[in-house]
């Protein structure tokens, strides 16, 4: 079943999804701080990087599996009168 264009759950969908992929991306990334931001002494780049690490509240799997469901294409119709 997918959430219609625009709807409320496809936006719930999407907010869902992105929260998952930052999640990813802030472990991906968090430990590279101090090479992005090379001007910044070494303890603030410790402290950006504490502050990156610290999660907010990520979806749950069930979450993102439910936003992947809302947001996949609708599955093709087939017409039984066609077979």
């Amino acid at each position: 079943m997918t959430a219609a264009v625009g709807s409320v759950e496809w936006r719930t969908a999407v907010r869902i999804l992105a929260a998952d992929y930052t999640r990813e991306l802030r472990v991906r990334y968090c430990g590279q701080v101090w090479e992005h931001y090379t001007p910044i002494c070494e303890a603030a780049a410790m402290d950006l990087t504490d502050e990156l690490a610290r999660e907010p509240e990520w979806p749950t799997p069930a979450e993102v599996e439910w936003a992947t469901r809302q947001l996949a294409p609708n599955p093709p119709t087939t017409d039984p009168e066609e077979d």
